[in-house]
């Protein structure tokens, strides 16, 4: 923005006029957004300039894996509901995604064909899952 004053007058407001620079661009001229989830902005999420369902869906398959990982390290041996409610509590902790029954189930069975985690042939009851280190 340009700012000047036509005439000699007096030095007020009256004879000052703008003129709008529409050719400027500043480098930083992309928004930053972190990334929206259902509705609610996660507030430690990596900024993100679009919310793509698909690249949502995505990230939160990536972090729910690892956290299965993560949590089957620690414990080695954990029945199936327990490790359920573990990753649904600390998912909803970081992130604002809360994963469903069914999305576990996929993102178990994943490691399970990358074999990470195998189904615990000696349990009796609900399912168990061990760590394959």
């Amino acid at each position: 923005v340009e700012m000047s004053e036509r005439g000699g007058g007096g030095g007020g407001l009256g004879n000052a006029w703008i003129c709008l620079n529409l050719s400027f661009v500043h480098r930083k001229f992309k928004l930053r957004l972190p990334p929206c989830v259902e509705g609610v902005v996660a507030p430690c999420a990596p900024a993100l300039a679009l919310c793509d369902p698909a690249v949502l869906a995505n990230e939160h398959r990536v972090q729910m894996q690892a956290m299965i990982v993560r949590i089957m390290k620690s414990k080695h041996k954990v029945c199936h509901n327990a490790l359920f409610l573990k990753v649904r509590q600390e998912m909803a902790g970081q992130t604002a995604f809360v994963p469903t029954n069914a999305d576990f189930k996929k993102n178990l069975d994943v490691l399970m064909e990358k074999e990470y985690i195998e189904r615990d042939p000696c349990s009796e009851g609900p399912p168990a899952y061990i760590y394959i280190a």
